[in-house]
């Protein structure tokens, strides 16, 4: 894949998943090679020619594991992703334009509400819920 690819791709913003031995792009199958070469010359690239202007991790443990990027990229401009990971499973969405970091900021924010409200009812939860209630405050400051 091209640069040019990676920044038509990152221009118009994709959603690159896999599910265990599944593995799409916008919805599209694609072999478990294409996923890896895109996924690895996307961060090529936001490393090399962006600049990172917020990033946020958070998880709990190897269950499950979140990130957040804002980066300004020549010629595109704002480019946000949210990636979700666990066990066999990731889906990264990548916004672009002036809404791109707004998008990727309220998809984890409406990720650890959601957490919060799974776990709510559950007993002994009570520390992982002020964690995500203290990763959330963190997200609501992060840059639109």
């Amino acid at each position: 894949m091209s640069q040019a690819q990676i920044e038509e791709l990152l221009k118009n913003g994709f959603t690159l998943k896999r599910d265990f031995r599944s593995y799409e792009l916008n919805g599209k199958e694609i072999t478990d090679e294409e996923y890896d070469e895109l996924w690895n010359r996307v961060w090529i690239y936001l490393d090399n020619n962006c600049e990172k202007v917020d990033e946020y991790d958070y998880g709990v443990e190897d269950l499950w594991w979140r990130r957040v990027g804002l980066y300004k990229c020549p010629g595109i401009g704002k480019v946000g992703l949210f990636i979700e990971s666990s066990e066999g499973y990731d889906r990264v969405r990548v916004y672009s334009g002036d809404d791109a970091w707004r998008n990727a900021k309220n998809d984890a924010i409406d990720d650890i509400k959601g957490e919060i409200e799974y776990l709510e009812p559950e007993e002994g939860t009570d520390e992982l819920i002020e964690y995500l209630n203290n990763v959330l405050d963190d997200k609501k400051r992060m840059p639109e």
